[in-house]
């Protein structure tokens, strides 16, 4: 192993001069601490040098990383500890007790830089040893052959060259300054002495050595350092003493150390000695990397053209270009080039990239036509992407871009990496930035510079060099590590780049950041518009443990599902839609004004994207309301289906509308403190039964919503049906406190959902059936406001109906306290501080319990029969509370991080299904009352 022999005063001033050989100074004086057994230090020092060397080789590694399990069983297992700890401190721990105190100790130097890693471990291990100072152990001063070879000879910067006898202290011998004139001889056949000329001493100072070979080192060691550290930079070497000369088994000695030394050179690196001559003076050799076979076709500098600059690579620029100009084989193409004042090893590394790429043969990765290699004219020719990089392309055409044609990228991307996964390679630099666009419709996975392979093993181990720190995998940013996963990790971070429409990764966190959110849990937020899932898979991808992550050819599968899912959610949708116009929202923010009640007809908002119910769910969970209808899309599709026209005989246009024209689709709603938004209603495996509604108009009135009046009691009449219509949106019950509804007028009506009893039922195909009497058709809401009146009249005065009718409006003013909760906590969430979060809750818990015990004081008068929906409401309610706990410490977690908005968005999800559900629970206890009547 080559090793620094003259070494400096101090680190401080190496560094300074000559950074490079500061490096090299430090693994010379690491590897020694680690191999020598001579040096000798405690275990407490030995583990602080330790993680010195931890924290420097690791510069990316969080200090909460090494208590994962995982993360110390892979250091120990992929990587080595005996490249950081002295086998003696491995061989006296256990393990759990070494993990221990590397924790402890590993916390101390989190915050130091590379250098001040180094510089710490240079002043902790010279208590023990001396780095600036090479020794001579089995050595005598003087001529006196007889003496023991029993004394230690020191030459260093700092010492000069000193002695030191056996049990005695360091003694000065002589400075490098006055020495004149330095040479070796052998004595005894086998030993050798130093012998030299020191203008302070009247005799030639004399140091004899155990071997021949220990003579040579010391005696040009000493040159050297007269050369460095004197103002004369001539050596003082006068070559082999008198006596080697009269002796020939000595005389070819130093020349055939020289040949053994070259011919290791030559037999490792693979050099001809016919080509390399080396003489024994010749302290370095020039070795050259043999030049690594390119693959590509040899492309002449005359069959390329080149035109315009269209990008900067690493290396050099991109132009466009023509391949065969002037034939009928000519084709655009892209041209890397090289910079022409570039290395021989530039040029190598340069290639490489062609190298790799000729390897692949896929629809979605670029494809290599050859290499243009000319005297100093060093070219890649590869497919040119007129549209160019994948992330500037979404940057600038994004709003145009449909969700259907970025999940179509994401397939396209991994079926190339499917191809890469096939080839045992591994990306490294899986980016938007690196993935090009040939067509609107067609993306393709370019830039393989990074790329490397893994015949040798199952992962890849990166040791300098510029890396996509945000993109990269855990163990990638902590341990360099790259296999396979950590490219999985990589095409997560890029599908959500590509979902987010060009939006870089951690925008405005520094990347000695980015490691420690990704320990402490944090992941990228959900983009809009993604199904859920695919964000499932993005997730996945970002497992922090490799082995949980899918491969891509699971990958590819579970993406090309999303994709034939979308596929056939938009053509249902382009089916349901009005041919002249798209579909569009009809779901307003308040009950818009209608001059005649008979018009009033509430329609359910309607999303042309979600028609399957988990997607439904997932994006109310989400906190994603304004892309959500506010039913079940199997619910409000029958209704919708059901719904008779709002105008059966009259045809003047609606508010809305203007002639023949289609209504304008609604700008989105927002979360906001002065607009709660409204309860999100989450599915569960086994939802409670559904009570059929119908809808009745209310005007404003000046008493409080949750207090049923007497003119609604009487429109609850069951006698006579009202005019169907789909079920309004929750958020009208909660608008209620602002002004409630005392009577029936004519214009300005608000809607208002009443359980209707024994007149029509919802069948399973989603169709209403009369359960009394024959009436088929809807009326007008005076009509049924008139009738309602007369038929209530005489059904009020059995006792069982007016009990019935104080616990239903005992329970709805419990579910009104519910409300008027979510409520408070919807408006100052966002700006209260975490630890007041449990305030908030906490009185959303405490009206949910007085509204199950109301509920419980009801379910004991009823018959146990009509116990079922009621007691499976109680329960969903319940576990929606425990949901908003869970949402509440989440975001109490995350508070003063990117993250932060993302998790509050989910507190206030959770509160709004409680509100939801609260408000379904009051439709239960109305069910099993009315039921129990019947019974």
């Amino acid at each position: 192993m080559l090793r620094m022999r003259v070494l400096p005063r101090t680190p401080q001033h190496l560094l300074t001069q000559d950074p490079v050989t500061f490096q090299y100074f430090y693994d010379q004086v690491l590897h020694s601490y680690l191999v020598d057994s001579e040096i000798a230090v405690d275990n407490e020092t030995a583990v602080k040098l330790g993680c010195l060397e931890l924290r420097r080789f690791f510069k990316d590694m969080p200090q909460v990383a090494l208590k994962k399990k995982e993360n110390f069983d892979m250091l120990e297992k992929d990587i080595g500890l005996e490249k950081f700890f002295k086998s003696s401190l491995l061989s006296s721990l256990k393990r759990k007790n070494l993990r221990t105190m590397v924790l402890h100790a590993f916390q101390n130097y989190e915050s130091l830089t590379m250098e001040g890693c180094i510089f710490q471990f240079f002043s902790l291990l010279s208590k023990f040893h001396s780095i600036d100072v090479e020794s001579f152990q089995n050595c005598a001063v003087g001529d006196d052959q007889t003496a023991r070879l029993s004394c230690v000879i020191f030459v260093g910067a700092n010492c000069n060259l000193e002695y030191q006898l056996e049990g005695g202290e360091r003694r000065f011998l002589a400075a490098f300054s006055d020495i004149e004139d330095v040479c070796y001889e052998s004595e005894l056949m086998s030993r050798g002495r130093v012998v030299m000329d020191v203008r302070t001493a009247a005799m030639a100072v004399v140091i004899r050595t155990a071997t021949m070979t220990m003579a040579v080192h010391l005696a040009t060691l000493i040159d050297a350092y007269c050369m460095v550290y004197t103002p004369n930079p001539h050596s003082r070497m006068s070559g082999i003493g008198r006596k080697s000369y009269s002796n020939p088994r000595l005389s070819g000695l130093y020349s055939s150390l020289e040949e053994e030394r070259m011919r290791g050179v030559v037999d490792h690196y693979g050099i001809s000695m016919a080509t390399h001559s080396f003489t024994p003076g010749d302290d370095y050799a020039e070795v050259r990397e043999p030049d690594r076979q390119v693959l590509g076709r040899a492309i002449s500098p005359r069959e390329v053209m080149l035109e315009e600059r269209i990008g900067e690579g690493q290396f050099g620029d991109v132009h466009k270009g023509t391949l065969y100009p002037g034939t009928r084989d000519e084709v655009s193409v892209a041209i890397k080039t090289c910079k022409p004042d570039a290395s021989h090893e530039g040029r190598v590394k340069f290639l490489e990239e062609a190298a790799v790429m000729k390897k692949f043969d896929h629809p979605h990765i670029i494809k290599l036509f050859g290499v243009v290699s000319h005297e100093r004219q060093t070219c890649i020719v590869m497919e040119l992407a007129p549209l160019g990089q994948l992330r500037r392309y979404l940057l600038s055409e994004g709003s145009r871009i449909s969700k259907l044609l970025l999940l179509q990228y994401i397939h396209q991307m991994s079926s190339a990496m499917v191809h890469l996964e096939a080839k045992s390679y591994v990306h490294r630099d899986i980016a938007a930035r690196n993935v090009l666009v040939t067509t609107p419709e067609v993306v393709k996975l370019a830039d393989f510079g990074l790329s490397r392979g893994l015949q040798d093993g199952n992962y890849y181990v990166a040791s300098r060099g510029k890396l996509p720190i945000k993109w990269m995998a855990p163990e990638s940013i902590n341990f360099r590590r790259f296999t396979g996963l950590s490219d999985v990790w990589m095409f997560g971070v890029c599908c959500w780049e590509i979902m987010m429409r060009g939006v870089k990764p951690f925008v405005g966190i520094k990347n000695d950041e980015v490691i420690s959110k990704i320990e402490l849990g944090e992941r990228l937020p959900l983009p809009a518009d993604t199904p859920a899932p695919l964000f499932s898979l993005m997730n996945r991808c970002w497992s922090y443990e490799p082995e949980k992550r899918p491969y891509f050819r699971d990958i590819e599968a579970t993406v090309a599902d999303v994709l034939e899912e979308e596929r056939q959610l938009e053509s249902l949708t382009s089916r349901r839609a009005p041919p002249t116009a798209p579909p569009t929202d009809y779901a307003p923010e308040k009950p818009p004004y209608r001059p005649h009640s008979s018009q009033g007809f509430m329609q359910v908002k309607r999303s042309s994207l979600l028609s399957d119910e988990e997607t439904w769910q997932h994006n109310r969970m989400s906190g994603n309301l304004d892309d959500s209808p506010a039913l079940p899309p199997r619910i409000a599709t029958r209704f919708r289906e059901i719904s008779p026209s709002p105008h059966p005989r009259d045809h003047t246009p609606s508010p809305h509308t203007n002639g023949s024209e289609t209504p304008p689709p609604k700008p989105p709603r927002r979360i906001s403190p002065e607009i709660p938004p409204e309860p999100v209603l989450q599915l569960r495996a086994n939802p409670p039964p559904i009570v059929p509604y119908s809808v009745t108009t209310i005007t404003h009135g000046d008493s409080p919503a949750p207090q049923m009046t007497s003119d609604l009691r009487r429109s609850e009449s069951p006698c006579h049906p009202v005019a169907i219509a789909p079920i309004p949106p929750p958020s009208i019950l909660l608008r209620g406190n602002e002004g409630a509804p005392t009577e029936s007028t004519p214009s300005g009506g608000v809607y208002y959902s009443i359980p209707e009893d024994g007149v029509r039922s919802l069948r399973e195909d989603g169709q209403f059936v009369s359960s009394r009497g024959s009436g088929h058709g809807s009326i007008t809401g005076s009509e049924s406001s008139r009738e309602g009146e007369v038929g209530v009249s005489g059904e009020m005065e059995e006792k069982g109906e007016v009990g019935e009718a104080v616990g239903e409006e005992e329970v709805l003013g419990k579910v009104t306290n519910v409300v008027k909760a979510v409520m408070e906590l919807s408006h100052r969430v966002s700006l209260s501080p975490p630890d007041e979060y449990l305030e908030l809750v906490k009185g959303v818990g405490m009206a949910m319990r007085e509204l199950l015990h109301t509920v419980d004081g009801i379910r004991r008068k009823i018959p146990v029969q009509s116990h079922h929906e009621m007691d499976m409401a109680q329960k969903v309610l319940s576990s929606d509370f425990n949901q908003l706990i869970t949402a509440m410490k989440a975001a109490q977690k995350n508070a003063n991080t990117f993250l932060e908005e993302v998790y509050q968005k989910e507190m206030l999800a959770a509160a709004h299904v409680v509100a939801k559900n609260s408000k379904l629970l009051f439709d239960a206890v109305v069910s099993c009352l009315r039921n129990a009547r019947l019974r």
